[in-house]
């Protein structure tokens, strides 16, 4: 999750566009949006394909 978020700063031109196209403006609670919905869920997932490959390198072992 720390790796991810440091791609959500004003410094991005990714983050505008990504804003521009969902309809959400750079207030507060976009921002909680953001980590919330976007970042939590991203990072979770990366989490679970991370296990994975641990268990799977484990069970070949």
């Amino acid at each position: 999750m720390t790796m991810m978020s440091g791609f959500i700063n004003l410094f991005n031109p990714a983050l505008h566009q990504y804003l521009v196209t969902a309809g959400m403006t750079q207030d507060s609670s976009t921002w909680q949006i953001m980590g919330n919905v976007v970042l939590h869920s991203q990072a979770n997932m990366r989490g679970m394909l991370d296990a994975f490959v641990l268990l799977f390198t484990a069970f070949l072992s």
